[in-house]
């Protein structure tokens, strides 16, 4: 005979379990758009993320060479932990926080229309940050940059 105690703490356990193992199932590699929102610290009141602080001065880094970055493309990169989004068009490239401030997801660029999207509140910044449409009142933080040695490495 089976305890009936038993099989509810398993129909718990295994329903606390069931929203993770959805969540796993989610986008696949092809579909990489992680829309993971900033955590409660980072909010102002009116709920729009704080800008992440720039780099200390003087900080420098390599964020990848500038081959992995093809003309009109963007790419997201993670430096000391924060991730940022480097994006080359002709000879210029470019980056910023890749963290929406709207709400904090991650933005990724359209090459087709030279744009940044965030696809948690479909919020559109031009190529320079500005917001072009969607909730995002603030642009996106610049962060500077340079070529190296055909490296992209933080400007300092």
């Amino acid at each position: 005979m089976t305890d009936p105690e038993l099989t509810r703490r398993r129909l718990l356990v295994a329903a606390g379990l069931a929203p993770l193992a959805l969540a796993a199932c989610g986008k696949g590699p092809d579909e990489s758009t992680a829309t993971v929102p900033a955590p409660e610290s980072l909010k102002a009141a009116d709920g729009a993320v704080a800008p992440a602080p720039a780099p200390a001065a003087g900080a420098s880094g390599t964020l990848l060479g500038l081959g992995e970055l093809p003309a009109g493309a963007g790419k997201v990169v993670t430096h000391e932990g924060r991730k940022i989004i480097v994006v080359r068009q002709g000879e210029d490239v470019t980056a910023f926080d890749a963290k929406c401030p709207h709400k904090g997801c991650a933005v990724v660029w359209k090459a087709k229309d030279a744009q940044f999207l965030c696809p948690c509140h479909k919020s559109i910044f031009d190529a320079g940050g500005q917001p072009v449409s969607g909730p995002a009142k603030r642009g996106l933080a610049p962060i500077r940059v340079q070529v190296d040695n055909g490296s992209v490495v933080l400007a300092g």
